[in-house]
Formats: structure tokens, C-alpha cells, sequence
């Protein structure tokens, strides 16, 4: 099994207080043959200092540390470091600095990718924790979605400190053009993944990493009272709007890469959007497409936010 060769991205800004934790978790895989690639965003704490120390203090794992010229976001900080990659490893671990690893990790992915020759995309359920590592629930509860471009399309199921892909995957991903005009990595990187023919999804129910929650993380969990009542805000002042906006644009200049079926749906969508208030009543059966919202009721909110134009 050490034949697999496993590359970690791991992407840094001002995380001193949780770092090295997670880097001690890494250390302490069960599986060996790995090197790790740490991309700072321009961190002012000390953060690149325990970064440094940990790389000294263990020489014997290959680890690279790359600081960027100017503060990307973790977003394109991530999406760069994937176009970065010499496509040499035959696994990329994406990799929060957050989060503490379980020591199976690595081994678990690599059970179930068995050396496959076909794009690979690896994602999990996770521990949710609190900040002192106490374990609050697993999630997501379900793992049995329907995972393709039509439901991707609409809503994310991957957990970016889950996801890993072979490198076949990758340099199919890193075709597409204008590959910074989302807004979350791991949403694109699925949504990307399940319009490419033939790429295999294992979504594993047994969690392997510990998702810790606290005030600094760059994204939640986004599951509690507050987090909908957020959505519902970010919803009436046409966030999500313009964010299929940026959705339909990326993959409309990407047509060339999708299958026919998915550029349909997607002029589908982008057409009826275009129509006014009127025009959408008329045509309601078009609204079919809200069928792959995953939940029942967020469908149904769903068809009443499009036909009232705030998707």
C-alpha cells in the first residue's frame, strides 16, 4: 500500500493557536508516504515560525512552504495551490489548518481509491467539534445524495477538509478556464468533478478528521438557528443571486468542457432567470430544475425565491 503517493496541501493564514496541533496529526498517520505543501497567505502572527520549527525539528517528511506574494483568501489561496502542483502524486489531501486529522486518515482514502484509473473524488462525513476538541455530532447525518452535476449545481456536499482526488482528476479540473470565479474551492472542485464523464464519488460515512468550530474559522458548519436565519438574509439582499450568476457565467465559458446534457440545464436556468415576473408564472414547469435541491422544504423554498427572482 505504500506505493500510493500522497501530496497534502495545506493552507495557512494566522493560525498559530491551532497549527501545530494539526500538523502533529498529521505526523502521526498511519500512513507514511506523504509530503506535505503549506501555502501561508501572508500571516502576521506567528504562524510561520511553527510551520519552520515543525519542518526542522522533522526533516525526514518532505515538506514545502510557499508564502504568497499578497493575502489571496483561502479560497484562491487553495485553488492556486492546486494549479501549482506538478501532477506527480497519485493523491491530493486538501487540508484545513484548523482541524485535528484522525490517525487513519490517510489510510482510510486510500482503501477506497485502490490505484483506480478512472478521476477519483473523495469526500467524508467529519466530527463536529468545539474549539477544545469535544466532539458535538457528526455530520452530515445523510450520505446517500444523488451526486451529480444537476444537484451540484444548486447545493455543495463536500466539506473542503474532507475532500481528496487523484491526479487524474485534478488535471482534467485544472483545464477549465477562469477557475477563480467562485467563491468556494470545495463547491467548484465538486461541481467540476461531477461534470467530467466517468469520475467516481465515495462519500465515506465514517468520519476521519476532527472539524473544529470557532469564532476565526473561515467557514462553519452551518447548521444551527442563527446560520439559517444568515442564509435567509443573505437570500433577500440577492447574495445567492449573484452567486449562481458567477456559477452559470464559469461553467457557460467552460461549455466546451461539459456534456451536452449538463450545457442544456445550465442555459436552461440562465434563460429562465432572464425572464421578468410575468414570463417566469407562465412558464412555472420550467422551475423543475428547484427539484434538485436535496431537501423537501429548502425545494420548496426554492421554487418561491426563483419565481420571485431572488435566485
Amino acid at each position: 500500500m505504500n506505493n500510493t503517493k500522497v501530496k497534502i496541501i495545506l493552507c495557512t493564514f494566522n493560525g498559530e493557536r491551532y497549527v501545530k496541533e494539526q500538523l502533529d496529526s498529521i505526523l502521526n498517520q498511519t500512513y507514511s508516504n506523504f509530503s506535505i505543501n503549506i501555502y501561508d497567505d501572508q500571516s502576521n502572527d506567528n504562524t510561520l515560525t511553527i510551520i519552520e520549527d515543525f519542518s526542522r525539528r522533522h526533516p525526514k517528511i518532505n515538506i514545502s512552504i510557499v508564502i504568497r506574494e499578497k493575502n489571496l483568501g483561502y479560497y484562491k489561496n487553495f485553488m492556486q495551490a492546486l494549479l501549482d502542483l506538478k501532477l506527480e502524486d497519485d493523491l491530493i489531501f486538501l487540508c484545513d489548518q484548523d482541524d485535528v486529522w484522525l490517525p487513519t486518515k490517510i489510510e482510510q482514502v486510500i482503501d477506497k481509491y485502490k490505484k483506480n484509473n478512472l478521476p477519483f473524488f473523495y469526500l467524508s462525513t467529519r466530527y463536529i467539534v468545539y474549539k477544545n476538541l469535544e466532539i458535538k455530532k457528526i455530520a452530515p447525518k445523510k450520505t446517500n445524495y444523488p451526486i451529480t452535476f444537476f444537484h451540484l449545481f444548486f447545493q455543495n456536499l463536500a466539506g473542503g477538509n474532507t475532500i481528496a482526488i487523484n491526479k487524474l482528476l485534478l488535471s482534467k479540473i485544472i483545464k477549465f478556464n477562469n477557475l477563480f470565479c467562485y467563491t468556494i474551492h470545495d463547491w467548484q472542485l465538486i461541481a467540476i468533478a461531477s461534470s467530467i464523464r466517468n469520475c467516481i464519488f465515495y462519500f465515506d460515512k465514517a468520519p476521519a478528521i476532527l472539524y473544529r468550530q470557532h469564532p476565526n474559522a473561515a467557514i462553519g458548519s452551518n447548521d444551527d438557528l442563527k446560520d439559517y436565519f444568515n442564509k435567509i438574509i443573505l437570500t433577500l439582499s440577492f447574495h445567492y443571486k449573484k452567486e449562481i450568476t458567477q456559477r452559470l457565467n464559469f461553467f457557460l465559458l467552460n461549455k466546451e468542457n461539459l456534456l451536452p446534457e449538463h450545457h442544456k440545464f445550465i442555459k436552461q436556468i440562465k434563460s429562465y432567470r432572464e425572464m421578468n415576473f410575468f414570463h417566469r408564472l407562465i412558464n412555472i414547469r420550467q422551475i423543475a430544475f428547484c427539484k434538485y435541491r436535496y431537501n423537501i422544504f429548502k425545494r420548496g423554498l426554492w421554487f418561491i425565491f426563483i419565481l420571485f427572482g431572488l435566485f
